[in-house]
């Protein structure tokens, strides 16, 4: 975290899988990040431009860790497109906080692109009317499970969540969205995981 400060990344936000009964039990020691970046450049460069003596001095320990006691199993990674109907991460509740990452999965390339088309053209818009609260939308460029798309929502806890959600689904827009002939058979699967913010995340 000291070292993306420095080259000017941020917010990131680090998260640790919430106990909850949707939640895979095989992700509970996972650590999961997100980073935003204002372009590809500085997606591209960001390595060389973390790795400095300030760097590799700090990170020492982690750096030298053996391969028969290591840090981490493996990193998986996705790289994101932001929507155009939200172009930028936002953090819009304090406190405590429950998020939710939610991938909408679809079983081919057009039918990831209207979903992506139907957040963009109305979808989001319903979001903020009823309360519930995006931190970022993406459609995933590179990564596990394309094509799908992947969303974060904060609450500030499940009582919230519940309310929000039923208010969504009765609002008169979304039955008329749903029920438009280009957004039939848009998604083909669901993934939704609960995550606590670590204390030291910025998000």
């Amino acid at each position: 975290m000291p070292a993306v400060k420095r080259i000017n990344l941020g917010p990131i936000g680090v998260f640790h899988s919430a106990d909850h009964p949707k939640n895979n039990k095989a992700e509970q020691h996972d650590i999961w990040a997100l980073t935003p970046f204002k372009n590809a450049q500085d997606f591209f460069s960001r390595d060389e431009k973390l790795v400095d003596d300030a760097f590799i001095e700090s990170a020492n320990e982690y750096l030298n860790s053996q391969k028969t006691d290591p840090a981490y199993t493996r990193i998986t990674s996705s790289f994101m497109r932001a929507f155009d109907g939200k172009p930028k991460l936002e953090i819009p509740i304090k406190g405590k906080r429950i998020f939710e990452l939610r991938e909408y999965q679809s079983h081919n390339e057009l039918k990831a692109l209207l979903k992506v088309q139907m957040f963009n053209e109305g979808e989001i818009d319903i979001f903020n009317a009823t309360g519930l609260k995006s931190v970022f939308f993406g459609q995933t460029l590179i990564g596990p499970d394309i094509p799908n798309l992947t969303y974060m929502l904060v609450y500030e806890d499940q009582a919230m969540r519940g309310n929000n959600w039923q208010a969504f689904l009765k609002h008169p827009d979304w039955d008329r969205m749903k029920n438009m002939e280009i957004y039939k058979d848009t998604v083909s699967k669901i993934v939704a995981r609960f995550f606590d913010p670590a204390p030291y995340s910025q998000i």
